[in-house]
């Protein structure tokens, strides 16, 4: 593992920043990696812990939109105040800020006051990413790469959905991902629009599918893993009252990324709203940490080609913070894929993001190993299994 490295190393890079009072960093990018990245940046500062951090109005301090740390860091930066931005837009509109030109001009907290919601423009320097560079489409200039965990993903099925509903294949996909479906393409069951006697209720014979939009990494390896390249069109179901196509389109810095959820946090509510049986079901896929929330309000994780990424799962994620990810680092189970962390080497900040974006990498990968529940994987768990790709080969 890296070891935070000395001021020796870097001091040509630090001679670059010692006129200055104050270091700043600019943060940006996948929203399911966030609460990792959130405590692997507070652990970078002196003592652990930054003396100063806002999240604007949110009391989810890791799962905020938005976050301004500030202190010393002292291995780094000497006694200099440093303050890092961030700001999680997504993964492909993560590597589009970085590869812009000029760069993307995002809002960040401008205060470490906590509470404080004021914002100002600037431009990023690093940004995470759930996947390559080049499934963003982003892909000039070619960005430096740190892969820093594994982030696995599931399917999962709504609250109220029929109980037929186990598992989903690659062949499904290539049909129901154009929206909907009826339920017996998934269960093989032909009665399925009458009583569904697990749940010994009626059940809407359509599966509709939700999911993010275009600039969610977890879409991105979504639709990778299964091969699909169709149109994909996205339900949500709000206030119980049944499942209805998005048609809101997100534009971020007149990138339009079409319609669905803007995190997974707010997609796995979707899932857990009180739409009766009768309504219809509801199935997408989502980041393992966003699907703990899921199952924890009434949803469930269904198999996907048959397996998950885990062994010994019931059902219920009481207990279950430890999981055993041999299915997927022994290449068994597709939907994954590694978390980039990447940096503009010809950005105008570079000698200051260079030593965080370094350094980074190593609290990152303490954060994965440490933090209970374990949502993501260390790089080191994976052993010989790698893919060059999202959805490529898994090797060896």
């Amino acid at each position: 593992m890296k070891k935070i490295l000395t001021l020796a190393v870097f001091g040509g890079l630090l001679a670059a920043t010692t006129l200055q009072a104050q270091v700043s960093i600019y943060v940006c990018g996948s929203t399911a990696f966030r609460s990792n990245a959130y405590r692997a940046i507070r652990s970078m500062f002196d003592g652990g812990a930054p003396s100063a951090q806002n999240t604007g109005s949110t009391a989810n301090n890791s799962g905020a939109g938005q976050m301004t740390f500030q202190g010393t860091i002292t291995p780094l930066f000497g006694a200099q105040t440093v303050t890092i931005f961030c700001d999680w837009t997504g993964s492909a509109q993560g590597v589009h800020s970085l590869t812009a030109s000029p760069g993307d001009s995002l809002p960040f907290l401008s205060s470490a006051v906590q509470g404080s919601v004021t914002t100002v423009n600037h431009t990023a320097d690093l940004a995470f990413s759930d996947v390559f560079q080049l499934t963003t489409g982003f892909n000039t200039p070619t960005l430096s790469d740190e892969q820093v965990a594994v982030q696995p993903f599931v399917w999962c099925k709504s609250i109220n959905a029929s109980a037929s509903i186990t598992n989903i294949t690659i062949q499904q996909l290539k049909f129901a991902l154009q929206g909907s479906c009826p339920l017996s393409y998934l269960t093989g069951r032909t009665n399925d629009y009458n009583l569904d006697t697990n749940a010994n209720t009626i059940v809407s014979n359509t599966v509709y599918f939700t999911g993010r939009n275009k600039d969610s990494g977890s879409r991105l390896i979504a639709l990778s893993d299964s091969l699909y390249s169709g149109s994909v069109n996205m339900y949500e179901s709000t206030n119980g009252v049944g499942w209805h196509l998005m048609t809101s389109v997100q534009t971020v810095n007149g990138v339009p990324y079409g319609t669905g959820f803007s995190s997974g946090g707010i997609e796995a509510a979707t899932f857990y709203t009180t739409a009766p049986a009768s309504a219809g079901s509801g199935v997408g896929y989502i980041a393992y940490a966003d699907a703990r929330t899921v199952v924890g309000n009434g949803g469930q994780i269904i198999t996907y080609n048959g397996g998950l990424p885990f062994n010994g799962w019931t059902g219920t994620t009481n207990g279950f913070d430890n999981p055993d990810w041999t299915p997927v680092t022994t290449g068994k189970y597709s939907l994954w894929g590694p978390e980039h962390l990447f940096i503009n080497p010809s950005g105008g900040n570079y000698a200051n993001a260079y030593p965080v974006w370094t350094n980074l990498v190593s609290y990152i990968d303490l954060d994965v190993s440490n933090t209970v529940p374990h949502t993501a994987i260390q790089l080191s768990a994976m052993g010989n299994t790698s893919r060059t790709s999202d959805g490529g080969k898994i090797a060896p």
